[in-house]
């Protein structure tokens, strides 16, 4: 094989990469939408309505009734604060993975622009009878 089918090659190689990377960023991209859509959600209608709400203003709850249901509030608020801290890393987590892929994808360019000036350079020589 000579130098030039090499070069040709590993460019498709690395054209394939680069696909294939854009698929995996495509699929990244769109389970950060779905989990940021979910996480909004829960803010939005779980955490700060139970938050919000007040569970003494019934006459059903008096003394141990009513500090017991403060304390099961308690509980679910810290608990979907857990849930909602361990989305926003792994939506970080996602970003950062994103970010990644950018950067194997400029590498991947990068290689390629090299490798067509080397073939570039080939040509050259080629067209002039030099070798």
């Amino acid at each position: 094989m000579s130098r030039r089918d090499d070069i040709i090659s590993e460019i498709h190689h690395l054209e394939r990469l680069i696909e294939k990377y854009r698929s995996y960023i495509k699929e990244l991209e769109a389970g950060y939408e779905y989990m940021s859509v979910r996480k909004d959600k829960t803010e939005n209608e779980v955490y700060e309505p139970e938050k919000a709400y007040d569970m003494t203003s019934g006459e059903l709850f008096r003394g141990k009734l009513e500090t017991e249901a403060e304390q099961y509030q308690e509980q679910i608020i810290q608990q979907i604060l857990v849930a909602q801290d361990d989305t926003s890393k792994f939506l970080s987590a996602i970003q950062r993975a994103i970010e990644k892929l950018y950067e194997l994808i400029e590498e991947c360019e990068r290689e390629i622009s090299s490798l067509e000036d080397e073939l570039s350079a080939l040509s050259e020589v080629d067209s002039n009878g030099v070798m």
